[in-house]
């Protein structure tokens, strides 16, 4: 959503217990190392991470899983989130 920061995106989800998410691999490797590091706690809820938009890293797809939780699912085609 235009204008959030990483921190309020990061709230949300928490507070919400957001089970499904989608995002673009930039998003998501910069949500993985912000929750391996510390800085943020994972989402309590995720079950399903969608990642598109662009070709994800392998190294980022093998830590996404550990890190966050939920199951990492690649989408092709046109990001939208609804």
């Amino acid at each position: 959503m235009p204008g959030w920061s990483r921190a309020h995106v990061v709230a949300h989800v928490a507070r919400n217990a957001d089970a499904l998410l989608n995002a673009v691999p930039a998003v998501v490797q910069r949500w993985i190392d912000a929750v391996a590091s510390g800085r943020h706690p994972a989402p309590p809820a995720l079950r399903l991470l969608q990642v598109g938009g662009a070709r994800r890293a392998p190294e980022g797809a093998r830590r996404a899983e550990p890190v966050l939780g939920g199951t990492l699912q690649q989408v092709l085609g046109r990001q939208r989130a609804c």
